[in-house]
């Protein structure tokens, strides 16, 4: 008999254990959860099916990037309009039901509906469904993959304002009616404000969680941006602020992000060259809780596997840098040459300001960047 299951956590750890086969359908991928266990997973072969719709992307239901990483381990096939979410593990044991693999759905399950199965006939039946659907699925290629991850990062910067109206719009229809709720609402963001330095600094602060710690991201950043070579003459690396993000890129890679998710949770990411980091590095990295994901960027460049994301709270930077900084500097280095030098479209220099101003000293400036971008 098939049993409810009470909470996502109990697929994760089911796609963990397994050991020979995984098969995964669902309409959205997203999670720094959901990509380590996928990326761990003894399973000698994993494929997962995700539904591929340019609004999935641009709405962040979907982590192309992350899609894009995972490639390298697990099969990927997308089709347009996929809604079901089953999951099946080494034959024996199977999910169907509405829980996404989203942090949402994975981690707190309150609101998803599905059932457990481990009998032999459903599970045949549940397969050969998996396997039509595989049939009628599209494979992309690793440039497909980057090429579409640049597309959603620019088009999502333009519709940022738009969002914002329809936060709005949604704030006045609430006046209406009242919609209960199965999980605790998300605190709304704050209201827009123009960016200027101390904006950022506000911002920065807020990410950090104190004063002391904004500074050590500061000096960080600073740090990195008088890494990159040739960085003042270069058109190569532009600067963004979002609403819930900071990121720097050095062509397509974001070589450094802050990133703050819809739990609440803050992160950040640098790129480096893992070769770098050493065993003593990398065993830190470890006991401070940070993910090393394989740079979905690699196979464009001579990188390849060395090139890695680290991602980690913004707490431990102090404990961190030191063993980031030499990774952080290979790779800029190195990937460097590979680097598109193409005109900026979008450039915050409000964050380069604030730098300036934070760190008492100059910083390297994008060869000509565009006009700065305002909120």
């Amino acid at each position: 008999m098939p049993a409810v299951l009470p909470s996502g956590k109990g697929i994760l750890e089911q796609v963990r254990q397994a050991s020979r086969t995984l098969e995964l359908v669902t309409p959205y991928v997203r999670g720094a959860a959901l990509e380590e266990a996928l990326l761990h997973s003894p399973a000698r072969r994993k494929r997962l099916l995700a539904r591929y719709r340019p609004a999935d992307i641009l709405s962040g239901a979907t982590d192309v990037a992350m899609l894009g990483r995972l490639r390298r381990k697990v099969e990927i096939r997308v089709i347009e309009d996929v809604q079901a979410c089953a999951y099946i593990v080494d034959g024996r044991w199977a999910y169907v039901g509405s829980c996404a693999l989203t942090p949402a759905s994975l981690l707190d399950c309150g609101a998803d509906m599905g059932v457990a199965v481990t009998d032999h006939v459903s599970l045949r039946l549940l397969y050969a469904h998996f396997a039509q659907l595989w049939t009628r699925g599209a494979g992309m290629t690793a440039a497909q993959w980057t090429l579409a991850q640049h597309a959603a990062d620019g088009a999502r910067e333009n519709i940022e304002g738009a969002r914002r109206d329809m936060l709005e719009a949604e704030r006045a229809l609430r006046r209406f009616v009242e919609v209960p709720r199965l999980r605790p609402a998300r605190r709304s963001p704050p209201p827009p404000e123009r960016q200027t330095p101390g904006f950022v600094r506000r911002r920065m602060e807020d990410w950090a969680g104190s004063v002391a710690l904004a500074r050590q991201v500061a000096d960080f950043l600073g740090w990195m941006l008088v890494s990159i070579p040739d960085a003042d003459g270069s058109r190569a690396w532009t600067v963004l602020l979002g609403e819930r993000n900071l990121r720097v890129k050095l062509g397509v890679p974001e070589i450094f992000s802050i990133e703050e998710n819809e739990e609440g949770c803050r992160s950040i990411a640098v790129m480096g060259l893992e070769g770098r980091l050493g065993g003593p590095g990398r065993a830190l990295l470890r006991a401070c809780g940070a993910v090393l994901v394989p740079s979905p960027w690699a196979s464009a460049s001579v990188l390849g596997r060395d090139a890695v994301q680290i991602s980690f709270s913004p707490r431990e930077l102090p404990r961190l840098r030191a063993a980031l900084e030499p990774a952080l500097a290979a790779y800029l280095q190195d990937y460097r040459p590979h680097a598109a030098t193409v005109a900026q479209r979008w450039f915050a220099s409000s964050v380069l300001e604030y730098l300036e101003d934070e760190l008492d000293r100059p910083l390297p400036w994008p060869g000509n960047p565009a006009p700065p971008l305002t909120a």
